[in-house]
């Protein structure tokens, strides 16, 4: 359902990479590291807000890396509320 492959994204001075990342339906995945090593940056960049420098994201096959957020059909729930 989600495929990763090969992604870097660059945020400043800070890069983050991930060779590969397959979830198939049904299935729960943990994203887990200490606080600043790319967590949610790397979960940024799947969604489209943040723009990939290389690599892949695919989604029931299709790709979306080039496709804006809204078009992606994703959610992404923020730990914090504070910006509502």
């Amino acid at each position: 359902m989600l495929e990763v492959r090969d992604i870097r994204c660059r945020v400043g001075d800070f890069i983050v990479t991930a060779e590969s990342l397959s979830i198939v339906q049904g299935q729960l995945r943990c994203l887990m590291g200490r606080s600043g090593s790319g967590k949610s940056t790397f979960l940024l960049a799947i969604a489209g807000f943040l723009r990939l420098d290389s690599g892949s994201v695919f989604v029931k096959g299709l790709p979306v890396h080039e496709l804006p957020p809204e078009k992606r059909k994703m959610a992404l729930v923020f730990q914090r509320s504070a910006l509502f």
